[in-house]
C-alpha cells in the first residue's frame, strides 16, 4: 500500500497506518524525482529509523532497503526564444489584415480598425446651391469601408444678380424695370426699377447750348460741341490718375467725347497717369504740355494722325514716360508722338 509523503528538509517521511489485513508483502512508497538541471549520475539513498516500522503487536518489522542511482543521459530546456514560449513579435496589423510575426512569418493577433491601408474615397459629396448648403464629402477607407473623416459644410451660395437687361417698359411718367437671371445658373429672376430710364417728353426737352460745360463724378470736365458730341476741356479732381470717359450723359442725352481741347491738361503737375478712350478723334495743341510728372499714358483710339494731333501736344511730359498704343498703330504712333513732343527716352509700345 502506498501512503502519502511530504517533502520536509529534503527528507520524505512516510506514515503507514496499515491494519492487520494489510500484513502481506507490498510496496509502501514509490519515490518520484523532478528532472535535474543537467545530465549526469545521481545517487538515491533510502533509510529509516530503528523501530520506525512495527507490526500489529507493536514489534519492529524487518525491512529491506535498496539504494541505487538515477542516470540522466540527456537534457533540454526547450526553445526559449520560440514564438510558442515567448509569443509573436513584430509586424503591424491593418484594418483588414492581422500582423505578421517577424520571427515565424505567421499572422497573429487581431486586425487594427484604426490603421487603414490602401486608397480612400469621398462619399456624400454635395454641391452648394443658391439656397441649400453643400458638403465636401466624407472620407472612407476603400479597403474596409470605414468612415475616416467627416466632410465639411459648404454654405449656400445665395443668389447673385449682375447682368440686368432693360424690360423696355419705361414711360414719360415713370421709370421702367430691368431684369437679371441669377449668375449661378439656378434660373431665378430678379426685377428691379431701372432708375433714370423714364423717357423724355419731346415737348419738354431742355434746350442745350453748344459750349455748355459738364463734369462727371471724378472731376473730368467737358463741353458740348454738337447734338451728341463733346470735348474734354480739363480735370479738377484730386486724383493723379485720370480716365477720360468715352461719353457723358446729361438730361437724358448721351454725348460722345470725341476730342481733347487745346491746353486741356497743360501744366498739371499732379497728373501721373491718363487713359485716352477710343472715341477721341483729335487732340489739341499743348494738351499735355509741361505735365512733368505724367509717366503713364494709354491711348486706345486708332484715329490719331499728324493732322488731328496739335503741336507740342505731348511736349514736356516725364522724360521716361511710357505710352501704350494700339498694336496696329504702333509704328505710325511712334513717329507721330515723337513729332508732337514726346522726348527721346519716352517708351512707346
Amino acid at each position: 500500500m502506498t501512503k502519502p509523503g511530504e517533502l520536509t528538509e529534503k527528507k520524505i517521511n512516510i506514515v503507514w497506518d496499515g491494519m492487520e489485513e494489510d500484513s502481506s508483502n507490498g510496496v509502501i512508497a514509490i519515490l518520484n524525482f523532478s528532472k535535474p538541471k543537467k545530465a549526469g549520475s545521481y545517487d538515491v539513498k533510502i533509510s529509516y529509523e530503528d523501530g520506525g516500522i512495527i507490526d500489529g503487536n507493536l514489534q519492529p518489522v524487518e525491512v529491506t532497503m535498496y539504494n541505487g542511482s538515477i542516470t540522466v543521459k540527456g537534457f533540454s530546456e526547450g526553445e526559449k526564444d520560440s514564438c510558442t514560449v515567448n509569443g509573436h513579435k513584430g509586424g503591424k496589423a491593418t484594418c483588414i489584415k492581422k500582423a505578421v510575426c517577424s520571427v515565424c512569418r505567421k499572422e497573429y493577433g487581431e486586425v487594427d480598425p484604426t490603421n487603414h491601408e490602401g486608397e480612400t474615397e469621398l462619399r456624400n459629396v454635395k454641391k452648394a446651391t443658391c439656397t441649400e448648403d453643400g458638403n465636401t464629402g466624407d472620407t472612407y477607407c476603400k479597403s474596409c469601408g470605414t468612415k475616416i473623416k467627416d466632410g465639411k459644410v459648404i454654405k449656400a451660395l445665395g443668389h447673385k444678380f449682375t447682368k440686368y437687361v432693360s424690360d423696355n417698359n419705361a414711360t414719360t411718367t415713370k421709370d421702367g424695370t430691368k431684369t437679371a437671371r441669377c449668375d449661378n445658373g439656378c434660373g431665378t429672376k430678379n426685377t428691379v426699377v431701372d432708375k433714370g430710364s423714364k423717357k423724355t417728353n419731346p415737348s419738354q426737352s431742355p434746350k442745350i447750348k453748344i459750349g455748355q460745360k459738364l463734369q462727371n463724378s471724378v472731376g473730368v470736365r467737358c463741353a458740348i460741341t454738337g447734338k451728341n458730341t463733346a470735348e474734354c476741356i480739363g480735370y479738377v479732381g484730386k486724383k493723379n490718375s485720370v480716365t477720360i470717359p468715352p461719353s457723358l450723359k446729361y438730361m437724358g442725352v448721351t454725348y460722345q467725347i470725341t476730342s481733347i481741347k487745346t491746353k486741356a491738361f497743360s501744366g498739371n503737375k499732379n497728373l501721373r497717369s491718363i487713359v485716352i478712350p477710343s472715341s477721341i478723334r483729335t487732340i489739341g495743341s499743348q494738351a499735355f504740355f509741361n505735365c512733368k510728372n505724367l509717366r503713364n499714358i494709354t491711348i486706345k483710339t486708332p484715329y490719331l494722325s499728324k493732322k488731328t494731333v496739335g503741336a507740342k501736344a505731348f511736349k514736356g511730359i516725364h522724360a521716361k514716360a511710357k505710352i501704350k498704343v494700339p498694336k496696329k498703330q504702333k509704328k505710325a504712333y511712334q513717329k507721330l508722338l515723337k513729332a508732337k513732343g514726346a522726348g527721346k527716352k519716352v517708351t512707346i509700345k
